[in-house]
């Protein structure tokens, strides 16, 4: 990974954005910006919240992702040290006549973060001037499926002056944004770039999205990863086989032998 981020993501190019809010705030590990870090060339910069399998643990409650944090190749944003008790305060872009808030949460264990939405102890902090100009983003990796009653974050409990949220944790690829059933927001749930799952979810192609702001408007371009193993499930009977049909089926090992045969001829279909 960090080989990869070296290579691509520091170099020769102009920032061509201002961050104008706290970057202390924002950043409370590094304490501002990697691309504005004298001793750091920053071309493309990443901004990351963390999820569910690298969540700061442990002494000192670190992630995984502080280490490249600490190396200049990200910037790490959305770690809570409360659970009971949240406020979220945006990063806040500017450029040209657009204005962007992206807010982030990392992974917090879905009942907690179930009961602490539900209390009410969820806050989005917003801009105290001119609060309409922002396009308002919110990047969140939490269960969006019920798996039980409090084991997932409903849509409906997420404030109703966000424009977008990017949605992950769930594998399934949904880059196209959809409007929420329960807000006034859109949802894009990029999935996993990879299957890690033996789950028909996982059989869907994986992709990455572009997403271009512009004021109060935005556009969603799915890029299709080329490089992705494939994976391909399928419910086979092996009974509507002509080879294994009951009244002809030999049993035994000649039976094991014909069955290896079709599903052989399966996997190469």
């Amino acid at each position: 990974t960090m080989e990869s981020m070296r290579k691509y993501c520091l170099g020769d190019g102009g920032i061509k954005f201002d961050l104008i809010s706290d970057q202390k705030l924002n950043f409370p590990s590094q304490g501002r910006v990697n691309y504005q870090d004298p001793n750091v060339n920053v071309a493309i910069p990443v901004f990351i919240i963390h999820g569910n399998h690298d969540d700061p643990s442990g002494d000192g409650q670190y992630s995984a992702i502080d280490i490249l944090a600490a190396a200049g190749l990200v910037n790490y944003f959305g770690s809570s040290e409360k659970v009971t008790d949240i406020s979220i305060s945006p990063l806040l872009f500017e450029k040209g006549d657009s204005n962007l808030a992206v807010y982030g949460l990392g992974n917090i264990r879905d009942e907690r973060l179930n009961r602490t939405f539900q209390q009410r102890q969820v806050k989005f902090l917003r801009p105290e001037d001119q609060q309409n100009k922002w396009f308002n983003v919110f990047c969140i990796h939490q269960n969006r499926v019920a798996h039980g009653p409090k084991n997932f974050i409903k849509e409906g409990v997420l404030d109703s002056f966000l424009d977008f949220v990017i949605w992950g944790h769930e594998h399934d690829c949904r880059i196209t944004p959809t409007q929420s059933t329960e807000g006034e927001f859109f949802v894009c749930q990029p999935g996993s770039s990879i299957a890690t799952s033996l789950s028909e979810g996982e059989t869907v192609p994986k992709k990455i999205g572009l997403l271009e702001v512009h004021g109060s408007h935005f556009r969603m371009t799915p890029i299709p990863l080329k490089t992705v193993r494939p994976f391909i499930m399928r419910d086979i009977v092996l009974g509507s086989d002509p080879l294994l049909e009951m009244s002809s089926y030999p049993g035994g090992e000649e039976g094991e032998r014909l069955i290896t045969e079709v599903l052989t001829k399966k996997t190469m279909e």
